[in-house]
């Protein structure tokens, strides 16, 4: 009879021995790669995902702007009217008028196209080849504008008075000079510069990543 007892208890033994085995080659085999595997299917960072810039993406947009005004700059213009009767100093009749006034340049994007655009996407580099900034327009400040005294030499007397005709020629005049000041090279470059920074603020939602550079040429 004991040897019955100690015969069933040692296959009791056996047996949850076997079973515990069991449990846990089961966990080896079935649970544990399956927690492995769930962690290396973790998703992707969304900011290392690539985004992809195309010429024809890049002309659109700039065709959106359809044109920019990159600097506004303040001018002022002095003109000596000379009246004067030969050159002898008792004759001598002259006016100095001061202009001031505002000029713009611009840049018209219409004739931009994939031409313009090459992309290297291996250098991470874009050159675009924009037209040279224009002056777009200068508006006088009439009435800003100052009239000096009239100075008058011994034998001269009253005020220089222009016609309309007269006034219309030197406003022309006045124009043409304040042009030659925005062609002078550290104001076009200032142009030019505010150009490259206003072209690549439009295009920067479309940059592939931070590391894109865009280059700006001009025609």
């Amino acid at each position: 009879m004991r040897k019955l007892k100690r015969k069933v208890f040692s296959m009791s033994i056996l047996a949850i021995l076997f079973v515990s085995l069991g449990f846990y080659a089961s966990y080896r085999i079935f649970i544990k790669p399956q927690k492995q595997q769930s962690k290396q299917l973790k998703p992707l960072d969304s900011s290392n995902t690539t985004k992809f810039i195309s010429q024809e993406s890049i002309v659109d947009k700039i065709h959106e702007t359809q044109k920019i005004i990159p600097l506004e700059t303040d001018l002022e213009e002095r003109i000596l009217i000379d009246d004067s009767w030969g050159d002898w100093e008792v004759f001598k009749k002259v006016k100095e008028i001061v202009f001031y006034g505002k000029g713009s340049y611009s840049i018209d994007f219409a004739s931009i196209d994939k031409n313009n655009i090459i992309i290297n996407n291996s250098s991470n580099l874009i050159n675009i080849t924009l037209p040279k900034p224009q002056i777009e327009d200068i508006a006088l400040y009439e009435d800003k504008t100052l009239y000096e005294t009239t100075t008058n030499g011994l034998l001269r007397f009253g005020e220089i008075k222009l016609s309309p005709e007269e006034n219309s020629t030197i406003c022309k005049e006045v124009k043409d000079k304040m042009k030659e000041k925005m062609l002078q090279d550290d104001l076009y470059a200032m142009a030019e510069s505010k150009s490259q920074e206003a072209v690549k603020n439009i295009l920067s939602p479309l940059l592939p990543n931070s590391k894109t550079e865009i280059v700006i040429n001009y025609q």
